[in-house]
Order: structure tokens, then sequence, then C-alpha cells
């Protein structure tokens, strides 16, 4: 599903991949964000291919899985020119999974971010394609 802080992922290249922007959510912080359940008596891998173009504390992607502090199991920020294979060991049973574009994740003050200096040359953008669960 999509949510977030509205924000929506985008479906591009006839529907094999989505891209999230920065450019699409509140001018401060949000987030747009993929969740989905996964359930497995032994746990196993989330395997995916990101691209981001994205620059630290200004925005980023996350992978969270549900539990008491919505633990973040990867976080990934800066420019590659092409998407990267990843995975993530899953854990055994229930496990929310929330893929994430997150706009100034620290929610840091406009001052602040602006005292740091010019964004530089990414998008503000992620891109996700290849998702799979693999045991």
């Amino acid at each position: 599903t999509n949510g977030g802080d509205g924000a929506s992922w985008q479906v591009i290249d006839d529907g094999k991949a989505v891209v999230a922007s920065s450019s699409d959510m509140d001018e401060n912080a949000g987030s747009a964000d993929i969740q989905f359940v996964l359930y497995s008596s032994n746990g196993g891998m989330l395997n995916y291919r990101v691209r981001t173009s994205t620059t630290a504390p200004n925005d980023d992607f996350a992978i969270l899985f549900s539990n008491a502090d919505k633990k973040v199991s990867e976080a990934i920020f800066g420019e590659n020119l092409g998407y990267e294979s990843r995975s993530l060991v899953v854990p055994r049973g229930k496990a929310v999974v929330t893929l994430r574009h997150r706009k100034n994740p620290g929610r840091l003050s406009g001052a602040l971010l602006s005292s740091l200096g010019e964004l530089g040359t990414t998008e503000g953008r992620t891109w996700l394609d290849d998702l799979s669960f693999s045991v």
C-alpha cells in the first residue's frame, strides 16, 4: 500500500518499477511508504534492487520491520548510477515490512538544513525494482 505522510510511490517503466520523490512531500518533512506483511515459520530473505539519488540529512531510503520501536533495518542515501541488488534477513513469524523514502528523517529545522549548504546534484528520489521474498 502507499502511505506515509501523504506522498505516494509512482509506478514507472510499464509497471516494472516504482519511484518516490521528496518534492512530492510537505516542505519540511515527510515520507512515502510501501507496506506489506510477510508470514514465515522460518524467516527468509527480502531481495530487491534499489537506486537512490538522495543526500543525508535531507532525504534517504529506509526499510523498517515492525516491532515495538519500528526498527530501521537499513537506510541508504547517496547517488547510485544504476540499480544495486540488496538482501535483508526477515525474522520468522509475522513481519510488517515498510519500504520508506524519507524527507528530512531527523525532522531538522529548515534553518539548520539551510545552514548545511546546497543539496548538491541529487534528485531526492528513490527507485525500487525486483522485490521478492525467498525462504
